[in-house]
């Protein structure tokens, strides 16, 4: 007989991808739908990219690598829906197996109508946390019943690191004014407060729009990409 006191300790953690309607992600911002994996991922692959600008050198060739900046991480895994294996549960059932995998696709790669864009994701399993966004989903059904009804599906998914700028510079520590600093306009972003992050005072706005050849500073349009060079002594 086992005792009851040592069940927690066998428990498998699951991964779980929750939902949130704002990038802050607080807990008043969670969403109601969440996912937890029927199977946990066999493998995560993360990727963290610099990009860099080749510097010619004496013969013409690229001999200098310059930093330009660091992309969001991404990751990637595939997902499991199984209803033919003993074990596999989910927090959808009874619904059918495609009706599953479309509530995945509708709450966390769709637009939510709340918010007008999709959700603020965050995948957590064990130790590993991310906040991210969904940018690709690869739904593959692979078995299906007599009636011709799916019961099995993999599903490749890809996110991208999503995260508060001054987030992110805190975490890579770079608060340096005497660094070139490229930055990416999100909805909202005015140039005084961008250039703050960056200098720690917005003063400077009208020299970075000047930089940057920007003609209305107040209807910065997002995706824009913004170089805040190194302040003169």
């Amino acid at each position: 007989m086992i005792s009851t006191a040592l069940i927690p300790f066998f428990k498998l953690e699951k991964l779980k991808i929750e939902l949130y309607k704002r990038r802050e992600r607080t807990i008043s911002d969670k969403l109601s739908a969440s996912f937890e994996a029927f199977f946990n991922p066999e493998t995560l692959s993360q990727t963290i990219q610099n990009n860099l600008n080749g510097k010619p050198g004496f013969s013409g060739a690229s001999s200098e690598m310059e930093f330009m900046n660091t992309q969001p991480r991404t990751l990637q895994f595939k997902l499991l829906m199984d209803r033919t294996a003993l074990g596999g549960t989910s927090s959808f059932t009874p619904k059918s197996l495609h009706d599953e995998v479309e509530d995945f696709i509708k709450n966390a790669v769709y637009i939510n109508g709340v918010i007008h864009e999709p959700a603020f994701l965050k995948v957590i399993w064990g130790n590993y946390s991310l906040d991210c966004r969904v940018s690709n989903v690869s739904v593959q059904y692979t078995l299906f019943d007599r009636s011709g009804n799916a019961i099995r599906a993999e599903l490749d998914v890809s996110f991208v690191e999503d995260i508060k700028e001054n987030t992110k510079q805190a975490e890579l520590k770079l608060s340096s004014p005497d660094l070139t600093h490229i930055r990416t306009v999100r909805k909202g972003d005015t140039l005084p407060m961008m250039v703050k992050e960056i200098y720690g005072d917005q003063k400077y706005y009208i020299q970075v729009a000047k930089y940057n050849k920007i003609n209305n500073f107040r209807q910065l349009q997002p995706g824009t990409k913004i170089s805040f060079p190194p302040l003169e002594n």
